[in-house]
């Protein structure tokens, strides 16, 4: 079973959310670097991933 198996749905809906904001985000630079683009997109779905996690968790409280 792979690793995006096991997150549930609202997770893996923030993650893609954040990746597709990082690509836009790296988009609008001249650059078009294939390799930049695809840090971009996984450290915006990885920082949405954590932030969502944050907020679940101070709303659980």
């Amino acid at each position: 079973m792979s690793w995006i198996a096991k997150i549930d749905q609202s997770n893996r809906f923030a993650f893609i959310v954040g990746a597709i904001l990082g690509t836009i985000a790296i988009k609008t630079q001249p650059d078009g670097n294939l390799l930049v683009t695809t840090v971009c997109a996984l450290m915006g779905g990885s920082l949405t991933l954590a932030a969502w996690a944050l907020l679940k968790k101070l709303r659980q409280r």
